[in-house]
């Protein structure tokens, strides 16, 4: 099987958007479309050749068997990608900031005592009124964060790449 990643998005809202693959036009939800935009924007991903496992073009979502017959394999097919790109959406509502700053925050708390608590949260340097607060809530408030199938779909991958 050739080198390939998986996506890790919600479908979102259900509003249609048309793409184009392999000269086929395809009618994909709109937080698709946005992550499809983004990837060929970003030179750092655009490839070519790059194969994405992506459910909503990989499984034909009309046929009820084959999607029966396509979960079991989703531990297989996040498993064995290369990488899992982690689709949260667009940027929005601080949204840049928080990502900017998590590497840093994670940073930070690895050398913290396991049990350091709520009392060690001053050693990150975030006073009450620091505007990351309410933009890391924004963040994690995402629909992303509350699909399930999420924590296969990270917990399994090699690489995770947000």
């Amino acid at each position: 099987a050739p080198d390939f990643d998986a996506l890790s998005y919600t479908w979102g809202e259900n509003i249609p958007a048309v793409i184009c693959c392999n000269g086929h036009e395809l009618v994909v939800q709109q937080n698709l479309f946005q992550f499809l935009k983004q990837l060929a924007s970003n030179t750092d991903f655009a490839s070519p050749r790059r194969h994405i496992w992506i459910d909503a073009i990989c499984i034909n979502q009309a046929d009820v068997k084959e999607k029966g017959r396509q979960i079991p394999l989703m531990k297989d097919i996040y498993s064995t990608a290369s990488r899992v790109l982690v689709w949260l959406g667009q940027a929005e509502k601080g949204s840049d900031l928080a990502m900017d700053s998590l590497e840093h925050i994670i940073t930070k708390l690895e050398h913290l005592p396991i049990d350091a608590g709520a009392a060690y949260v001053g050693m990150l340097g975030l006073d009450i009124y620091n505007p990351l607060w309410p933009a890391l809530g924004h963040l994690f408030r995402r629909a992303w964060f509350r699909r399930l199938w999420v924590v296969q779909e990270v917990a399994l991958g090699k690489r995770i790449i947000v």
